[in-house]
């Protein structure tokens, strides 16, 4: 497992978090937000 820290959250800013070690798996976003941020259906 690594070390590395990982940190994100909403485009609103209301939810942040920060995890450590390594990810179990990633994920496409499709909510409204997302799509009018990057003008794209899907977010990785």
């Amino acid at each position: 497992m690594s070390n590395a820290t990982l940190k994100g959250g909403c485009q609103c800013g209301h939810i942040r978090y920060q995890l450590t070690g390594e990810p179990l798996m990633t994920a496409l976003c499709h909510c409204t937000m997302c799509r009018r941020a990057t003008a794209a259906p899907t977010v990785a």
